[in-house]
């Protein structure tokens, strides 16, 4: 349960607290159950606080984790700038190591302008580039990993691909595609 829901938890049984301890006032009840409901009253709002502290304990560890993401994406995108982007192949390859690259075939571009192609594969690129950092920044202080044992690893799964025979057939498709609205 992240830090809000604890929160609201927290919320919902200090107010149950509160009206349980209005009804045993207001209503005309025998001592004992008005006994039973202020101790119900005491036990929720003991509860409450309980909840709200370790709600604040989940609050801090949130953001302790999306500060460690934050350095881990810029050291990430330190890596990523060394790595080969200028040939299609190379493109294709990182598109290809993201999970949205994995739906960006060429073959589905039908009757548009060179124009529109190189957007699409501009904008598809940099989104892959986009989640492949926040995938790895993530994994990184997830698993509690260097960002350079997590990078060289992203570094060998895109040697991998960049040699794949389906990766270097992608990458001839979106070659011919744009020879074919060149022409």
């Amino acid at each position: 349960m992240n830090a809000n829901e604890l929160k609201n938890r927290a919320a919902q049984a200090r107010r149950t607290s509160t009206a349980l301890t209005m009804l045993s006032m207001r209503l005309d009840l025998q001592e004992d159950d008005k006994m039973t409901l202020e101790r119900a009253a005491v036990i929720l709002a003991t509860v409450g606080s309980k909840v709200k502290r370790d709600a604040e304990v989940a609050k801090r560890k949130e953001v302790e984790m999306e500060k460690a993401i934050a350095v881990a994406t810029v050291e990430v995108k330190r890596f990523i700038a060394t790595w080969p982007a200028e040939t299609l192949l190379d493109k294709t390859a990182i598109m290809c190591a993201s999970s949205i690259g994995r739906y960006c075939l060429p073959l589905h571009l039908k009757e548009r302008d060179e124009k529109e192609i190189v957007w699409y594969l501009n904008t598809t690129f940099n989104d892959s580039i986009r989640e492949i950092t926040e995938s790895a920044a993530y994994r990184s202080v997830v698993d509690g990993k260097p960002v350079n044992v997590v990078m060289e690893f992203a570094r060998q799964q895109l040697d991998k691909y960049r040699v794949s025979q389906m990766v270097q057939v992608l990458a001839k498709q979106w070659e011919e595609k744009l020879i074919e609205v060149k022409s």
